[in-house]
């Protein structure tokens, strides 16, 4: 079904569309909070690892590990995947410093 098949309804076909629609409601008015994590949580239980290698997922994981951080969470709370991601994101900035665009 494409947009525009029936008036009214709009079809997302992207597989983190939905998902990423919410949280995109949901972060203005509640940054980092129970919803954005319950997002990112929701994530990983639909794509499982495969979430790593989706950059729209990113932003959620990346606002899940901050949802622990800012409340002083220790590392030891992060899950695998968060831990995971959080070590792609250090090799990428440290890719960027090596390799200047």
């Amino acid at each position: 079904m494409r947009d525009g098949d029936r008036p009214g309804i709009q079809v997302n076909l992207h597989p983190l569309g939905g998902v990423l629609t919410l949280a995109g409601r949901v972060w203005p008015a509640t940054p980092g909070g129970f919803a954005t994590y319950g997002a990112t949580r929701l994530v990983w239980e639909m794509y499982s690892d495969r979430a790593l290698d989706m950059p729209a997922a990113w932003p959620l994981i990346d606002a899940g590990i901050s949802f622990k951080s800012a409340r002083g969470l220790p590392m030891e709370s992060l899950s695998g995947y968060e831990l995971q991601r959080l070590g792609r994101r250090v090799q990428d900035r440290e890719l960027r410093r090596l390799r200047p665009e």
